[in-house]
């Protein structure tokens, strides 16, 4: 179980660090970093990532 819990804490970790990314990005080619264009950018991510890719995350 505390594997289970490192893990998730590490996933949190990186999820803040790629959300304060994506927000550097936004802001670097002056679109506001805002709910909905995080969330375009985001699924954009989702859709592309193969079936075979995403199964790695969901394990």
């Amino acid at each position: 179980m505390a594997t289970v819990i490192k893990q998730e804490s590490d996933i949190l970790q990186i999820s803040s660090e790629l959300l304060g990314i994506l927000k550097s990005e936004l802001i670097a080619r002056d679109i506001a970093p805002t709910q909905e264009n995080l969330s375009w950018v985001l699924s954009i991510i989702q859709k592309s990532l193969k079936p075979s890719v995403s199964k790695l995350f969901v394990e």
